[in-house]
């Protein structure tokens, strides 16, 4: 028998040669597989997103060749190496200017999210957008008289920038580097516990201290702002301390050491502080009748939002916080004429939903405060730029019963507890103490 000694071609795998709606369905198998699977450790869907994102884009890219890359505008190979240096140095600054400025614990974790997050997930996604943007101003180019170039290319990025703006304002308020909590040297190990416990959304865990002084003559539960954690608030830790009181001082979601990189500015942190009200009241050590609440900022807010649910609570302070999310919002865009800030405000609100869930335009302390019963102190700056002294003007206004409103001159957003710290401790212990006030109905104080 005659053997055929001709060559045989080898042909290797391409997935070109594979049909493309096989392609297409491996594609979605494994991005809802890996999606569910992520679900089941992360806190969020925004989260899934984020860390999925990346790795299938070049997958879908490169390997099943449905799409076309990212590309950079750098050309050559030293400019694009550039621009990665650029990027991954970017975020490890950052992080790492956040971490002296606040005299945080350095965290590789939290750096390695931060450069996975703003180097590589939001680089690629931004990269797509403009690279879409390119291919929809060359096809409408293309289509037009030559004249209209110009007002198309100025007229198109118009709307780009419209919408860019926002979507990053959106992402960089809900996803921030973590923060680690310090160590508060200003009160003895002793008596300090650490402390965690399940949200009531019974996925995210929340951490925090559960400080108890030698003899207690209440507990009070304190929930810091937005972008920080319990040790940021370590001055007014500390007076509630020292005023005999203990203190459970926990980090939001999103915060310190909870889990979660996802901030939404009280819609679902209103389940860790109501966690953090069970956690309270299941403790042999904690006296029901003798309970109490502070806020600050963000924490001010979402305790105002919490307060109708917790009907053990006695007496609470709130610090600098917002009337209405959605005003806070179009505050940010203040620079902006009135004409652009409704419907960027609007803008704003769409993409929070989208990457969060929560509806801004809901999250309204002004409306809670009037289906609350207990004595407020309600402490704002004068001079706060973060969030205007007329917030707490609105939710007094709102509510008035047993409501004291103090306005302190000069200061800055919480700043009254380190610039003020007598007349501060004063005014905390009097209301804690539930003493009669020169008027028990709403007092002013802008010495």
């Amino acid at each position: 028998m005659q053997q055929n000694s001709a060559p045989q071609k080898l042909t290797s795998w391409s997935a070109q040669n594979v049909p493309v709606a096989w392609r297409v369905l491996l594609f979605v198998c494994i991005t809802l597989s890996s999606g569910y699977l992520l679900s089941q450790y992360l806190s969020s869907r925004s989260e899934v997103f984020w860390v999925l994102f990346a790795p299938l884009a070049w997958f879908g890219s490169s390997t099943l060749r449905l799409f076309p890359s990212p590309q950079f505008n750098a050309k050559t190979q030293p400019g694009r190496i550039a621009s990665i240096a650029v990027l991954i140095l970017f975020p490890i600054g950052f992080y790492g200017f956040l971490v002296y400025a606040t005299g945080s614990p350095w965290s590789w974790t939290e750096m390695i999210v931060s450069i996975l997050f703003f180097a590589v997930a939001l680089e690629t996604l931004l990269l797509y957008l403009m690279q879409g943007y390119d291919n929809l101003v060359t096809f409408l180019a293309s289509r037009c008289n030559p004249r209209w170039k110009i007002p198309l290319t100025v007229a198109t990025r118009c709307v780009l920038y419209s919408g860019l703006f926002p979507f990053l304002f959106v992402i960089l308020a809900v996803h921030r580097p973590k923060l680690l909590p310090r160590i508060l040297d200003e009160i003895p190990a002793q008596h300090q516990e650490q402390v965690d416990f399940l949200s009531r959304d019974n996925v995210t865990r929340i951490r925090g201290i559960f400080i108890k002084p030698a003899i207690s003559q209440g507990t009070v539960l304190i929930c810091h702002g937005v972008g920080a954690n319990h040790s940021d608030i370590a001055s007014i830790i500390s007076i509630l301390y020292n005023s005999g009181y203990q203190v459970l001082a926990f980090d939001f979601r999103g915060h310190g050491n909870s889990d979660g990189h996802t901030i939404t500015y009280g819609w679902a942190e209103r389940d860790d502080v109501l966690a953090a009200y069970d956690f309270c009241l299941n403790r042999p050590d904690v006296d029901p009748d003798s309970l109490f609440a502070f806020g600050v900022s963000m924490g001010g807010a979402t305790l105002i939002e919490s307060l109708p649910e917790m009907p053990k609570v006695r007496a609470a302070v709130i610090d600098s916080a917002f009337a209405s999310l959605g005003d806070m919002a179009e505050h940010q865009f203040r620079l902006l004429p009135r004409f652009a800030r409704i419907p960027f405000r609007q803008i704003v609100r769409i993409l929070a939903w989208a990457e969060t869930g929560a509806d801004i335009e809901r999250i309204r302390p002004i409306d809670s405060i009037q289906k609350t019963t207990i004595p407020l102190l309600i402490i704002h700056g004068s001079n706060d730029q973060i969030i205007p002294a007329a917030h707490a003007k609105q939710l007094t206004a709102a509510r008035k019963d047993r409501t004291t409103l103090h306005i302190e001159p000069e200061s800055p957003h919480i700043g009254m507890a380190l610039l003020n710290p007598t007349e501060y401790t004063r005014m905390v212990r009097r209301h804690f103490a539930i003493e009669p006030s020169a008027n028990p109905v709403t007092k002013m104080n802008s010495r």
